[in-house]
């Protein structure tokens, strides 16, 4: 089978209802692939982050060449780049220290329910803060290396937080300093372990800046500078968002804040525990940091910390970034009593909402379109561009892990005057590191993704297509020969070396395979998912696993390039999958474990086929078993066609 690289390939584009939207006048052919050269560039040494779990000692190598670029990194969009990572890195190796200084930990609050077995819950306390005692006082070393830490970031994200352009020459000598600390020698076991992803950041549309928006609001109600402050950050985003906070109350002239980060459901440590208790004795301030509200447990836990410490009701304070799926979370019951001292930042306050303006947006298509020869570039409103964004919702799942994303109609003029009309999807795809991926990918993937115009600020931005003359429904066929195709592409151009499944399973941040086996137990039904799962390691680590799209997997609305009849969206919808590195199940999708010599995508089709006819035959039986008159058994009515 041939690739599909034709040059005339079209987008469908479907209403609310899932049907075709009538197609549209003449459009210019598709824009080549031609990415800007300074991002090209800049992005081509980050191959690495397709992998969105490195090991610990691999973040400590990223961040000391992060902050060796910080002196050479031009001024503008690079050196902000650079400076975030540096920073996201030395919150991601503070985060990790934290964890194995506490260990394992063992929430016993939901057995503690059951009146009987209380006392043994007691002594099992008892035994586990004895073990964290005895394990603290052996890494004493260790504390004193991370309270240096801390410092060593606090410094560093006081240069980084202020608005406007960043002073370099500070950056530079703070980095240094982070630098010099990494030729510690740092436990084993620490080192080998993997870094806890920080979804806030990766795939749920947060910026660092939305943290110094919500500091805004802490000053105006607590605007006494002599005011101690104790910033409680709920681990991992804690971790992240306190020294932000940290440093943004250090620059408007705050006088005592300091900072502990927990792993509530783990318990606190004895040097936790300490910070705790010293605020409280000085009247402190109790700010507690997290991740969007959801049900709001965790944030009622750290609250009840705070008061058995000694922290009155009315000094304890939460900041919320409200997820647009959790705005009615002040009528969560348990937050009632709480939510008149929480300080929210709404959906509409968020920093890449300011980004997606169209003001914002003309800056960096005019960017873009003047490199590849237009004279001039408008970004219009207009009634097809509100059509089209209209249509978005209903072509993407309404969850947690849906990205911000926007089309604009933009109007070009080229040297000699002639005008054109194209489409322009900003589609959020992280913050710092985390976002470039999706820049690499789609370089790699060209034959088979809309053509990549540039990433922005955590944005990607590509041709939208809209619907030729004359377009017709996919065949089945093309659609199987497309995915296969492109599922191949993706195993040869996106390998990450390493496997990290097995790290992140122990973890039980990995949940690629159940997901992928609900997915085809529902196309095919039990037996053949049932397949995916027994597989032995061995068998799984044939090959190097391919990186994937944080939360991607290929739904029949999904983006991919087919000739004539092959929409072109970029990224695909994303269902919850915290498997930010590979899929171990490919080798079972693509029958390379089998024969590594046969070309992938014959082993796609291979197998898709062979389920299908399987399905086929499940469906019958069950059929002829059905009751006359009764309602169909589950799965008797599978297409297959």
């Amino acid at each position: 089978m041939t690739e599909h690289r034709t040059a005339d390939a079209s987008v469908l584009v479907r209403d609310a209802s899932g049907g075709h939207h009538p197609p549209v006048e003449s459009q210019p052919a598709p824009l080549p692939h031609q990415p800007l050269p300074a991002e090209a560039e800049f992005y081509e040494p980050y191959a690495w982050t397709l992998n969105a779990y490195p090991t610990i000692a691999e973040v400590m190598g990223h961040l000391r060449d992060e902050i060796g670029r910080i002196d050479s990194a031009p001024r503008g969009w690079q050196l902000a780049e650079v400076a975030t990572n540096v920073f996201l890195l030395a919150c991601a190796l503070g985060n990790a220290v934290d964890d194995h200084l506490m260990g394992k930990g063992y929430d016993f609050s939901k057995a503690g329910a059951v009146p009987p077995v209380r006392p043994a819950l007691r002594l099992a306390e008892s035994a586990l803060k004895l073990r964290r005692r005895i394990r603290e006082s052996r890494m004493r070393w260790l504390i004193g290396w991370r309270d240096g830490w801390e410092a060593a970031v606090t410094a560093y994200a006081e240069v980084f937080v202020p608005a406007g352009p960043p002073d370099q020459q500070a950056l530079t000598r703070c980095g240094r300093r982070l630098s010099s600390m990494l030729t510690a020698g740092l436990p084993g076991a620490l080192v080998r372990g993997r870094l806890k992803n920080p979804a806030f950041f990766h795939v749920r549309d947060l910026t660092h800046v939305d943290m110094l928006t919500l500091g805004g609001k802490l000053v105006a109600r607590f605007p006494d500078r002599r005011t101690p402050v104790l910033i409680t950050g709920i681990r991992t985003a804690g971790s992240y968002f306190a020294p932000l906070l940290r440093a943004y109350l250090n620059n408007e002239g705050y006088q005592s804040v300091d900072v502990v980060t927990l792993r509530v459901k783990n318990g606190l440590s004895v040097w936790e525990g300490s910070r705790i208790a010293r605020a409280a004795q000085r009247d402190a301030v109790g700010v507690i940091v997290d991740e969007p509200v959801v049900t709001g447990g965790t944030l009622l836990k750290v609250a009840e910390i705070l008061r058995k410490a000694g922290f009155p009701p009315d000094h304890v304070v939460a900041l919320n970034p409200v997820h647009p799926l959790s705005r009615d979370w002040r009528t969560t019951p348990e937050l009632l009593a709480l939510s008149k001292n929480i300080l929210a930042l709404e959906p509409e306050e968020w920093h890449k909402r300011q980004l997606l303006e169209p003001a914002v947006v003309q800056g960096v298509l005019s960017e873009y379109f003047d490199a590849r020869g237009y004279a001039g570039t408008t970004v219009v409103s207009s009634g097809r561009g509100e059509e089209l964004n209209a249509q978005l919702p209903a072509l993407s799942e309404d969850q947690w892990h849906t990205r911000l994303k926007r089309i604009y109609e933009v109007r070009l003029m080229d040297p000699a005057g002639r005008v054109e009309t194209r489409f322009v999807l900003a589609k959020s795809v992280g913050w710092g590191w985390l976002a470039y991926r999706e820049f690499i990918a789609g370089q790699r993937l060209s034959a088979h993704v809309p053509p990549v115009l540039g990433l922005r600020s955590g944005f990607l931005f590509t041709e939208w297509r809209l619907p030729e003359q004359g377009d017709l429904p996919e065949r089945r066929d093309l659609v199987v020969d497309t995915l296969a195709s492109y599922v191949a592409a993706r195993v040869r151009s996106l390998g990450l070396g390493t496997d990290p499944s097995p790290e992140l399973n122990q973890a039980n941040q990995h949940e690629g395979l159940n997901l992928l086996a609900g997915l085809l137990s529902r196309a095919y039904g039990w037996k053949p998912a049932a397949f995916l799962k027994p597989l032995p390691d061995a068998r799984r680590r044939e090959d190097a696993p391919p990186g994937m799209d944080q939360r991607s997997i290929v739904h029949p609305q999904d983006g991919f390039r087919a000739p004539r009849h092959g929409k072109t969206r970029t990224r695909r919808r994303r269902p919850r999958l915290r498997s930010g590195g590979c899929h171990p199940s490919f080798c079972a999708l693509t029958g390379r474990g089998a024969d590594p010599h046969r070309p992938v995508h014959q082993g796609i089709r291979r197998r898709h086929r062979g389920a299908a006819a399987l399905s086929q035959q499940a469906a019958g039986r069950r059929a002829a078993n059905a009751p006359r008159g009764g309602r169909p058994q589950r799965g008797a009515a599978l297409r297959t066609g």
